[in-house]
């Protein structure tokens, strides 16, 4: 996939010096020995089976109700609910999303006549395009989304191209499109994460560990970082040094 990929950006992400230290602090580096390794999953398990990131767009103030109808009859689908209740089919449930979504866009003027779609339908179509498996779809609707955005939004939809990205192999794509998120919201704990996620795919781990340590930094409860933690001092093979932080 590296030769479909961007080139590796100049000025690579990384987090302040305080989010390391204040991290750090929190969590320490564990000492490595067998005991405490023996636990401790695989890297290489961890990155296959990735945490996929999402910035929420009530963080942004938004409110999705006003937008999508989250409460009224599915169109075309109402007298079907019960059943679908009871045969239990999330599937199905889905496509009572894309039910919604289909009639808020339309509601919206799906960008006919001159009109623009709501950045926030465009996110969250992407959204279901992901959770389908279309990723071409998604990208398509998270291409909108940027053209519509207000600036301080715009990290919603990169961090879900951050995410399509890395999926598909393509890491420096991926890589940039967080840092731009970051940029532009540089306390928000789901960009600190995928981009730590970006560099242990790499192989870069002393500045996946700056992020994991970052993420910490922000919610200090947040395991999957801690997980990842412990996984790169344990099996990467590598020594690591925080003492210039």
């Amino acid at each position: 996939m590296l030769r479909y990929d961007a080139k590796l950006p100049a000025l690579l992400p990384s987090p302040s010096m305080h989010q390391i230290r204040k991290g750090l602090s929190l969590f320490p580096p564990p000492r490595q020995s067998h005991n405490l390794c023996s636990g401790v999953k695989k890297l290489s398990i961890l990155l296959e089976n990735q945490v996929s990131t999402w910035v929420s767009v009530t963080a942004k103030g938004e409110d999705i109700a006003k937008y999508v109808d989250l409460r009224g009859p599915v169109p075309g689908v109402a007298g079907l609910q019960p059943a679908l209740k009871s045969l239990g089919n999330e599937r199905d449930s889905i496509e009572h999303v894309a039910a919604r979504l289909h009639t808020a866009l339309v509601a919206n003027g799906m960008g006919k006549n001159g009109q623009t779609v709501s950045w926030l339908l465009c996110v969250l179509s992407s959204l279901y395009w992901r959770v389908v498996g279309d990723a071409q779809k998604a990208v398509g609707c998270l291409q909108c989304a940027l053209q519509t955005a207000p600036q301080h939004t715009r990290d919603v939809a990169l961090v879900s191209l951050a995410n399509i990205c890395h999926q598909a192999g393509l890491l420096h794509s991926a890589l940039i499109a967080a840092g731009t998120a970051l940029s532009a919201s540089p306390n928000l704990v789901a960009i600190h994460f995928t981009i730590a996620n970006i560099y242990a795919s790499m192989g870069d781990y002393q500045r996946a560990l700056e992020f994991y340590y970052s993420t910490l930094s922000l919610q200090m409860n947040f395991e999957p970082a801690k997980e990842r933690i412990r996984a790169i001092y344990c099996h990467s093979g590598k020594k690591f040094d925080f003492q210039a932080v």
